[in-house]
C-alpha cells in the first residue's frame, strides 16, 4: 500500500490541527455570550443586498468582505466614532444577512474594533503620500479580509495552499518557463495559487503575505515598504506568467478542495484505497456541483442583464429617443431588453461536463501530488505553434464583421439607431464574456483537451470578438461601476444609517 509522501504528511497534519482547533473553538464559545440583532428592516436590507450584488456581479465568494470594505468607506465618510465599530459592523452584517444571528460571540466586537484602531491611524498617516485606491487597497481593503477572517475559518484552505505551494515549488521548472528564477518567485507563486485556487482578489493575497511576513500597520515603515513591493509584484509580467501556468495544472488541488471540510479526510489520507475511493466520489460531486454553480451563474448574469438594461435604457435611450424621434422608440427597447439574456441562456446548452476520461486522468493526478516521493518536472514551455496563417486571420475578420454587419443593417431597418445599436453590441459581449467566463469554472477542471463539437465550434468562432470587447467593458465597468455607486449614495447610505 501507498503511503503519504512529505507535503501529503504536512497537509494532513495541517487538517488535523485545523479540525482541532475548530473544536476547541466551538467548546469555548458554546457558553459565551452571543450578539443577537433585531429582525427589524433586515427584509429591506437583505433585499436591497441582493440587488446591490446582481448590479456589481462579483464572485461570491467575495461578497462579505465587499460588505466590510464599503462599511468602513462609510464610516469614514461620515467620520463617525469607531468605539463601538466592532458591534456596530455585525449588527449591519446580521441585517444584510451575511452572517447568522446569535452566531457570533461578543469578544469578535472587540477584536474587529482593535484591528479598526490599528488601521485607521496609519491609513490617516498614509494618505500623506498616496491616495484614492491605492490607499484603500492598502488598508480598508486588507482590514476587510482581515476582519473576514474572523467571521469564517480559512484554516484548511490554508493547508490546501500550502500543500499546491510546496508541490510546485518541487515540480515547476523555472529555468524552462522563465529563463531565470524570478525575483521574489516564492511569494509570487504564492499569491498565483491563492487567486487561480482560491478565486482570492487582490486584497486577500495581500493580507495574506502581510501575515506571513508579520507585518502590521502600526509598524509604519514597514507596512508602506512591504506593500510598495507587493504592488510591484501584481506589476511584474511574470506574475502573469505564472499565475497562467499555475491555474492549468491545479484541476486535482480543486477536486480536493471539496473533501478538506469532511472531517475524516486526515485520517483517510493515510489509507491509500479509502482515500481514492473518497477522492472519485468527490471528482463526481465536484461535476454535480460545478453544473449547478453554472446555472447560478446563468441566472445571476441574467439579472446583472435586465437590471443594468433597465437603468440605461431609462438613463440613456428613453431621453434619446425622445430627444431625436420625440417619442419612446419600442422596438429597440424590447429587443435590447430581452435579447441578452436569451442570448445567454441558449449559450448556456454549449457548456459541456468532462467526461470519464478526464476523471480517471484526475486520479492519477492526485495520486502523483501526494503519494510519489520524486516529483515529475512540469516544463514551462510549450511546443511553439505555428498559428494561423494571415490568410486565415483576414477571412476570420471578414466573416465576423460580416455577420456583425449584417445583423446591424437588419436591426437598422426596423427602426434602430446608432444608440441602440452601440447599446445591443455593448450588451450582446457583456453576455458573451460572462458565458466564457462560466465556462472557464468547466476547464478548471479539465486535465485532458475536451473535443469541440460543431456547435461549440461555431461558439468560438463567431463570439470570441465580442468575448474580447465583452472583457474590456467588463474590466471598465468594474472600475467605474456607475449602477452601485449610485446604489450606494442613493439607497445605501440614508437606508443604513
Amino acid at each position: 500500500m501507498k503511503a503519504l509522501n512529505h507535503i501529503g504528511r504536512q497537509f494532513s497534519l495541517e487538517l488535523k490541527r485545523s479540525f482541532l482547533d475548530a473544536e476547541k473553538k466551538q467548546q469555548t464559545e458554546q457558553d459565551s455570550a452571543k450578539i443577537h440583532v433585531s429582525g427589524v428592516g433586515a427584509s429591506i436590507t437583505q433585499g436591497y443586498e441582493k440587488l446591490r450584488n446582481a448590479s456589481e456581479l462579483s464572485d461570491e465568494s467575495l461578497l462579505l468582505r465587499k460588505a466590510i470594505g464599503r462599511y468602513f468607506k462609510r464610516l469614514i465618510l461620515t467620520n463617525e466614532p469607531t468605539s463601538k465599530v466592532g458591534r456596530e459592523l455585525i449588527d449591519e452584517l446580521t441585517m444584510a444577512g451575511y452572517i447568522q444571528n446569535d452566531s457570533i460571540v461578543t469578544s469578535v466586537a472587540t477584536k474587529i474594533t482593535k484591528i479598526v484602531n490599528d488601521f485607521l491611524p496609519a491609513r490617516q498617516a498614509l494618505s500623506k503620500t498616496i491616495s484614492g485606491d491605492q490607499l484603500n487597497a492598502w488598508t480598508i481593503n486588507v482590514m476587510a479580509v482581515q476582519i473576514e477572517s474572523l467571521l469564517n475559518d480559512h484554516s484548511r484552505e490554508v493547508a490546501l495552499v500550502n500543500l499546491a505551494y510546496n508541490y510546485f515549488l518541487a515540480s515547476i521548472d523555472t529555468e524552462r518557463l522563465f529563463g531565470r528564477k524570478p525575483v521574489s518567485y516564492e511569494a509570487m507563486l504564492l499569491a498565483a495559487i491563492q487567486k487561480t485556487l482560491l478565486k482570492s482578489n487582490d486584497a486577500s493575497v495581500r493580507y495574506d503575505l502581510l501575515t506571513r511576513y508579520q507585518i502590521a500597520p502600526t509598524d509604519l515603515k514597514a507596512y508602506r515598504e512591504f506593500n510598495h513591493h507587493i504592488d510591484k509584484m501584481f506589476e511584474n509580467k511574470d506574475s502573469d506568467v505564472l499565475s497562467r501556468f499555475v491555474d492549468r495544472h491545479e484541476a486535482e488541488f480543486r477536486v480536493l478542495s471539496r473533501l478538506i471540510d469532511e472531517n475524516h479526510l486526515p485520517d483517510s489520507l493515510e489509507n491509500f484505497e479509502i482515500f481514492h475511493s473518497n477522492f472519485q466520489t468527490a471528482i463526481g460531486r465536484t461535476y454535480k456541483t460545478i453544473n449547478a454553480n453554472i446555472n447560478r451563474g446563468v441566472w445571476r448574469s441574467v439579472l446583472f442583464l435586465i437590471i443594468t438594461k433597465f437603468i440605461l435604457g431609462v438613463a440613456a435611450e428613453v431621453p434619446y429617443d425622445y430627444l431625436v424621434s420625440g417619442a419612446i422608440i419600442w422596438l429597440p427597447l424590447i429587443v435590447n431588453l430581452i435579447f441578452p439574456p436569451v442570448y445567454m441562456i441558449l449559450l448556456r446548452f454549449t457548456l459541456i461536463m468532462p467526461g470519464p476520461a478526464n476523471s480517471r486522468n484526475l486520479d492519477m493526478q492526485i495520486d502523483r501530488v501526494l503519494y510519489t516521493d520524486e516529483f515529475q518536472p512540469i516544463f514551462g514551455q510549450r511546443k511553439a505553434s505555428k498559428g494561423y496563417g494571415v490568410g486565415f486571420q483576414v477571412l476570420y475578420t471578414v466573416v465576423v464583421l460580416g455577420v456583425a454587419l449584417g445583423v446591424g443593417y437588419l436591426l437598422w431597418t426596423i427602426g434602430f439607431a446608432w444608440l441602440h445599436l452601440l447599446v445591443f453590441y455593448i450588451f450582446v459581449s457583456a453576455a458573451s464574456f460572462l458565458a466564457f467566463r462560466l465556462s472557464r469554472t468547466i476547464s478548471e477542471v479539465e486535465t485532458i483537451e475536451a473535443r469541440q463539437s460543431f456547435v461549440t465550434t461555431l461558439r468560438d468562432f463567431l463570439y470570441m470578438p465580442f468575448v474580447a470587447i465583452g472583457q474590456w467593458v467588463s474590466e471598465k465597468y468594474a472600475k467605474i461601476n456607475v449602477i452601485s455607486r449610485a446604489l450606494d449614495i442613493a439607497i445605501e447610505l440614508p437606508l443604513k444609517a
